[in-house]
């Protein structure tokens, strides 16, 4: 920075991008008819040129003369009228003469003064704390240091506080409060890491991890490591995650046993699709584990997804041999009421013999047949229902460098899931028609008075809806509008619905041969049995899937049995891709590159001479 870029009064840099910006030169004419030197030179302030100063003064500095040239002739005037008048000083109280006292000299003369050093050494106060300790055997009195004194003070008054706040400034009794700190620190993360206690982050087996939740992590800290939870959670401003998530990395370097949460990071890098190197990064810091040890816990995870479905499946096949006995039962008793003896059957002994060997049970079919264990607590008329959700999972692999053995390839497999039902389905009968097709009424089909008030309340809030949603003079209205008409399941339907990964099936649905193993995959591990033969499923997919299922049930319908014929699956297709079926379908039909064609985009494009069309 060159010397006459800066002001010589303030030492402001004045070249900003290589520019002078607001500056004059002090002995140059500007605008004015004087220089700024001998502007400063008339109110008594003289500026030579030097070659070590800077030539140049900035804008405020000019500004600044400017006022005092203003407010100059009235400071003149002021010093002209009031500089020459003296007036005595009046004496301060101390430098006045000291006021005679009342006692007479003579009684003054004879009393005796102690010594002292000065008036202030006088007139201070001073005083001694001692702490005495009585023993049985002596009495020990100990003077305190005065620094000392507040500590102790404190203390005896009981004012915690106070007394800790002194302590912490104390130098010394700050460092022994601090190793006070570490030991108990120490004392709870052994406590912490020593197995017998039975810490949450030792427990990092499949059934444990599923059950991870940060709100268990808590309470265990809480309850084994109060302090260093407390530390933990001032440092983090009262965060629960990031309190959990700092005290489980932390432990973790002390103890690598303690690996719950760091498995848990391992399942959310995997499902990112982490690289092998940022495992081995993080396991270094241990913040997670190796890349080996967490591809060998997702392995041991796998079996357990399709537990819970399972589980669903159990409690179906359980109400439905319910069922089944519960019919025999009344076919039984219906009999039983037709034909009061075996008389009145008028049946020879060989069809008595026959019908009792059929309806003996076969050996290998015995635990089949029998009804499985119904929880006391699980009411039979309304165990959960779900159905099973799959889709194509396409991409492309490319290669860095081809080859004859390393080429491009293209990997098509299968993903599926299960969606609990939020009502249950198994309980609302299937087995008959609610009235006889023959007694029914065709009048009953009409809309009657109720329906057509049902309706005519639909209508309104539909209208409604509409209203606001397309007039922006009745947007103010749309917190008060219905959005979702109640009915008898809206609490249900209200609730998040509850769904269980299955993984992946390496098979192509669009080879036949794979979509058929899949096919009978679902259908021996997810559909419920009952004593006759399966039961029924929903399975959705696309528009694509739905087809081709269908395409296989049929291929099979000559099967022996409902299982091989495909029966328990009842296929159909999920909205999905409704949006850009829609699309297409205007497209089609409205996308003409014609404007005579009436109704078309193009059409109406020149009816409104418009330029683009989408």
């Amino acid at each position: 920075m060159a010397l006459n870029d800066v002001c010589r009064t303030c030492e402001v840099n004045m070249r900003v991008a290589g520019i002078f910006n607001h500056s004059v030169l002090l002995f140059e004419k500007g605008r004015k008819p004087q220089t700024i030197a001998e502007r400063l030179k008339n109110i008594d302030l003289t500026v030579c040129q030097d070659i070590g100063k800077s030539a140049r003064i900035c804008q405020r500095c000019v500004s600044t003369l400017t006022r005092l040239e203003r407010d100059l002739p009235v400071f003149r005037k002021w010093e002209s009228e009031y500089g020459g008048a003296t007036a005595e000083a009046i004496p301060q109280k101390r430098e006045r003469e000291p006021t005679p006292s009342k006692t007479p000299r003579v009684l003054k003369k004879g009393r005796t003064h102690p010594p002292s050093t000065g008036d202030k050494a006088s007139s201070s106060r001073k005083s001694i704390t001692e702490v005495i300790t009585k023993y049985p055997s002596k009495t020990v009195a100990t003077v305190i240091d005065p620094e000392d004194v507040a500590i102790v003070t404190a203390l005896k008054q009981k004012n915690w506080k106070t007394a800790t706040k002194k302590m912490l400034k104390n130098p010394e009794l700050f460092q022994n409060i601090k190793n006070g700190i570490i030991e108990l620190i120490n004392d709870e993360c052994v406590r912490v890491c020593s197995r017998k206690e039975g810490f949450m982050l030792f427990k990092s087996s499949p059934e444990d991890l599923q059950s991870f939740s940060f709100m268990k992590l808590e309470a265990d800290l809480q309850c084994f490591a109060p302090f260093l939870f407390s530390i933990l959670h001032c440092v983090t401003k009262n965060s629960q995650l990031t309190t959990c998530a700092a005290a489980a990395i932390a432990l973790r370097g002390r103890q690598p046993s303690l690996s719950a949460f760091a498995h848990y990071l391992n399942s959310i890098l995997l499902y990112g699709g982490a690289k092998k190197s940022v495992f081995n990064r993080f396991s270094k810091m241990s913040i997670t584990t190796s890349h080996q040890a967490a591809v060998v816990k997702q392995r041991e995870l796998a079996p357990t997804c399709g537990r819970g479905v399972r589980h669903l499946k159990q409690m179906n096949e359980v109400l439905l041999n319910v069922q089944t006995v519960e019919v025999e039962e009344a076919r039984d008793q219906e009999l039983c009421d037709v034909f009061r003896s075996m008389e009145d059957l008028c049946l020879s002994e060989e069809v008595v013999q026959t019908e009792s060997v059929e309806q003996r049970p076969a050996a290998d079919n015995y635990e089949v047949m029998m009804p499985l264990q119904v929880p006391s607590d699980a009411p039979l008329n309304a165990q959960p229902t779900y159905s099973i959700i799959m889709d194509n999972l396409d991409f492309f692999v490319a290669a860095h460098n081809q080859s004859t053995l390393h080429s491009n390839k293209t990997i098509h497999w299968t993903h599926h899931m299960a969606v609990q039902d939020r009502i249950p389905l198994l309980n609302i009968p299937n087995e008959k028609p609610t009235e006889d097709i023959l007694l029914y009424d065709l009048c009953a089909s009409l809309p009657g008075v109720d329906m057509q008030c049902y309706l005519r309340r639909e209508f309104i809030v539909l209208g409604s809806r509409m209203l606001c949603h397309h007039l922006s003079g009745f947007s103010s209205f749309s917190d008060v509008v219905v959005h979702h008409m109640p009915h008898e399941y809206s609490k249900e339907m209200a609730q998040q619905s509850t769904d269980f990964p299955l993984g992946l099936l390496f098979k192509d649905e669009t080879k036949t041969g794979d979509l058929v193993d899949i096919l009978y995959h679902i259908q021996d591990q997810y559909v419920p049995k009952g004593s006759d033969d399966v039961s029924e499923l929903i399975v959705g997919g696309d528009r694509l899937t739905e087809a081709n299922c269908r395409n296989i049930q049929w291929a099979f319908a000559d099967g022996d049995s409902k299982e091989k014929r495909m029966e328990g699956l009842i296929f159909k297709f999920e909205d999905w891709h409704a949006i850009r079926v829609l699309f297409e379908i205007h497209h089609k039909i409205f996308f003409k590159e014609s404007a005579k064609d009436h109704g078309t985009l193009f059409a109406n494009m020149t009816k409104l001479r418009y330029t683009f069309c989408i």
